[in-house]
């Protein structure tokens, strides 16, 4: 059977191998029921449909998703690894130390990936949970987009005589440029568009009560001073809706679950790294750095009194 070489030929072991080791977020191959037919046969070797439906699912395209034309360049790269397993078997490298270790490697690691898929499967993320993280999202960054001006001083004396004079008509921009600390003071105090979640959450309360043209009458405290805020014009942000949303919040769950089974297991476990097995190699043409020597400490020389 003909096909291109291409560099998806060149990288088919690797690519092999990742897709094996990379699987620890997709779910274990089920074939379907009746689904143990032959594909192919390679020297009277049978490729069956279950091992080639594994193998397109960990290429990560559900088999009933696949074209034909992806499932041909699937199967010859299944094609092409048997020819190379068994060359390799005639080389007697099944034997090879190296070998070994690499798939008592990779054993413990599918191992742990299912494991961790098995975790997920019986702590599954219930949609009131979701919904939940969904809301605090949401709340935190707000329904609007807020074109500021803004003053910043040190004093809030200051502060609150700026805000008097704005009360009293004063130009925002003129007060901004005349007295601002902030790096804006020279553009009118203008600092752009801002959401919520990009201020700090003393100035968001605020903003949410603010109309555009209004400023906030009281100055508010930031570690960078004291500040004043004018609303030029607000715009709704375009929010996701919960279903969109609802996979990549379930995923972030599902990691930090997974990391907190990860800490709770260490945190058991007796483990102990043997002295200098973290050897540090230098780089060619690069000497290492000397050894740094413990400095003695100083004697300290007991003071008598002055000149006599």
């Amino acid at each position: 059977m003909k096909h291109s070489p291409s560099s998806t030929r060149r990288l088919l072991v690797g690519a092999a191998l990742l897709a094996l080791l990379g699987a620890c977020s997709k779910p274990p191959a089920h074939p379907a029921k009746g689904a143990k037919g032959v594909v192919a046969t390679v020297n009277g070797h049978a490729i069956r449909r279950n091992e080639f439906d594994l193998f397109l699912k960990l290429s990560g395209t559900p088999p009933a998703l696949a074209a034909p034309s992806l499932q041909r360049i699937v199967l010859n790269r299944m094609i092409d690894i048997d020819l190379l397993a068994r060359q390799a078997r005639r080389a007697h490298l099944q034997h090879a130390r190296t070998l070994h270790m690499e798939l008592k490697l990779q054993r413990r690691m599918l191992l742990a990936n299912a494991f961790v898929r098995h975790y997920i499967k019986t702590h599954p993320i219930s949609p009131a949970v979701v919904a939940d993280h969904y809301r605090k999202i949401m709340a935190g960054v707000g329904h609007n987009l807020y074109e500021l001006r803004t003053i910043r001083v040190a004093k809030h004396e200051l502060a609150l005589d700026l805000a008097h004079d704005l009360a009293h008509g004063e130009s925002f921009v003129e007060l901004a440029r005349q007295y601002s600390q902030a790096p804006s003071g020279k553009h009118g105090g203008f600092v752009g568009w801002l959401g919520l979640s990009q201020v700090p959450p003393p100035v968001a309360a605020a903003l949410r009560t603010l109309k555009p043209g209004s400023f906030t009458a009281t100055p508010i405290k930031t570690p960078s001073g004291w500040h004043l805020y004018l609303v030029e014009a607000k715009h709704p942000i375009p929010r996701p809706s919960l279903k969109d949303m609802a996979p990549r919040i379930r995923a972030g769950l599902q990691e930090k679950m997974v990391e907190k089974l990860i800490n709770g297991l260490r945190a058991k476990a007796k483990v102990k790294i043997a002295k200098g097995a973290l050897r540090v190699t230098p780089l060619p043409g690069i000497k290492p750095p000397p050894a740094v020597k413990p400095v003695k400490p100083v004697k300290a020389v007991p003071v008598t009194g002055g000149k006599k």
